[in-house]
């Protein structure tokens, strides 16, 4: 099986020694239990890690190209070009599963081509996406990536983190969403304008003011997407030790 994942430091694992117990590895060694995972990637460890140049067969991968700090213009065209890439040699993803990032966050090219990825209290001489541009692009993002997902007949699942900007509902493809390919945690078409940050601050399951999720919070987004696609989570303390990362 292979799952590929994308999001922001909180698919990445932000909290102290979460890597292994994000939702990601929460979600991929339920599915293949009592498999180990054969292969486990991380963008920010192996940025060229994309299975290209043989056909996977009988293997379990987590490509998580998940940055901290990315924002949804990193996570959409990255995933684009993942995808392509893996569909180009036989490996299209058995499942992928987005977290939708910050609206106003952004890449930024500096002149000798580097990118940076770009949020609210960093680097702010090159600001951010002011609303409601931000939660405009994002929107457009969500439904570029279903539409290219569904032409290619990947199974896909989509949630955000960050709350979108309510002036989208004004939009003309927001009525295009397919909302059944969403995990809305219980609330609906409202998981988009909420996001998840206060909710995981609120009841504990974060480990820092800014909703990070720590193990806790990991496996109660990993038990909410296995709920959503009819398989049981393993017991969390099957992600208390740590996973080797190729």
């Amino acid at each position: 099986m292979i799952l590929y994942t994308n999001g922001c430091s909180n698919t990445y694992g932000y909290c102290k020694n979460s890597i292994h117990c994000t939702w990601p590895n929460i979600v991929l060694k339920s599915l293949v239990y009592p498999n180990p995972i054969t292969n486990y990637s991380l963008a920010n460890k192996n940025q060229n890690f994309i299975p290209t140049k043989e056909k996977l067969i009988n293997c379990d991968i987590l490509i998580n190209e998940a940055m901290a700090g990315a924002g949804n213009d990193y996570i959409f065209h990255s995933t684009i070009e993942s995808i392509v890439k893996l569909m180009k040699y036989g490996n299209k993803p058995d499942l992928v599963i987005i977290q939708w990032s910050g609206t106003n966050r952004k890449i930024h090219v500096k002149e000798n081509g580097d990118e940076l990825l770009i949020k609210s209290n960093q680097y702010p001489q090159y600001e951010i996406k002011w609303e409601p541009v931000g939660s405009k692009h994002t929107i457009h993002y969500v439904f570029m990536l279903q539409e290219f997902l569904k032409k290619n007949d990947i199974n896909y699942l989509f949630f955000n983190y960050m709350a979108w900007d309510k002036r989208v509902k004004g939009l003309g493809v927001y009525s295009e969403l397919d909302m059944s390919n969403w995990i809305d945690f219980g609330w609906g078409k409202d998981c988009l304008f909420n996001g998840l940050i206060d909710y995981m601050v609120k009841n504990g399951l974060s480990c820092d003011e800014a909703g990070h999720p720590d193990i806790n919070g990991s496996y109660w987004i990993g038990n909410h997407i296995l709920n959503k696609i009819g398989v049981k989570a393993l017991p969390i303390t099957n992600f208390y030790k740590k996973i080797n990362l190729i």
